[in-house]
């Protein structure tokens, strides 16, 4: 496998940990002092199978879905830029891709489809 490149922005990367750190911690108010207002989260067929909903839009609606939500999830670098990573048993079951735009997070993609993650190049950090 390919080894990711560094994240393209030492400052996303930030953002992202900031989000994870928020999420974890249950601080809604942090969560949405890092989205967009009109950020979104998009997630494939898989994940939606998997209990994700395809599509919730705006800040609000991404910080309560994000909420005390991220413990198990893991800082990654995907496809080079800042991303995260849910694992069971060592396997990646969810790759999460965030778009940082101007220091906020815009989109959220959540990916699940094996076929779709084994094209995935992700780098746990």
């Amino acid at each position: 496998m390919q080894q990711p490149d560094a994240p393209r922005e030492t400052g996303d990367r930030e953002v992202v940990d900031a989000f994870l750190e928020a999420s974890r911690n249950g601080d809604f108010e942090r969560l949405l002092a890092l989205l967009d207002p009109d950020a979104v989260v998009r997630a494939d067929g898989a994940a939606v199978q998997m209990g994700s909903q395809a599509l919730v839009s705006g800040a609000h609606s991404v910080a309560e879905t994000f909420v005390g939500r991220a413990r198990a999830a893991k800082a990654a670098v995907l496809d080079g830029g800042p991303g995260a990573a849910w694992q069971l048993h060592g396997e990646t079951k969810v790759v999460f891709g965030f778009s940082v735009v101007d220091g906020l997070i815009t989109e959220i993609e959540l990916l699940a489809d094996p076929q779709v993650l084994g094209e995935q190049r992700v780098q746990i950090v």
